[in-house]
């Protein structure tokens, strides 16, 4: 799966898990915030840019050590 796809997955998938807790807790407040959620959300999101970024360290490395480049001749 592309990282920008997660990413955007990701992105949109955390509000809407909130708001749906939000609906279980019967608040009807638009401005009643649930921080356990937010924390979560926001870990999750952390933990995808950080092994996007191990990623992208990886791939670049390899690219440019001439790895994936070399052929057998």
């Amino acid at each position: 799966m592309d990282p920008v796809v997660l990413v955007a997955l990701c992105a949109w998938l955390v509000p809407a898990l909130a708001s749906a807790a939000d609906v279980e807790n019967g608040s009807d407040s638009d401005f009643h915030y649930d921080y356990e959620s937010l924390r979560i959300g926001g870990l999750v999101f952390a933990v995808v840019l950080f092994l996007m970024g191990i990623g992208l360290i990886v791939i670049l490395h390899a690219v440019l050590s001439g790895y994936l480049l070399s052929y057998p001749t």
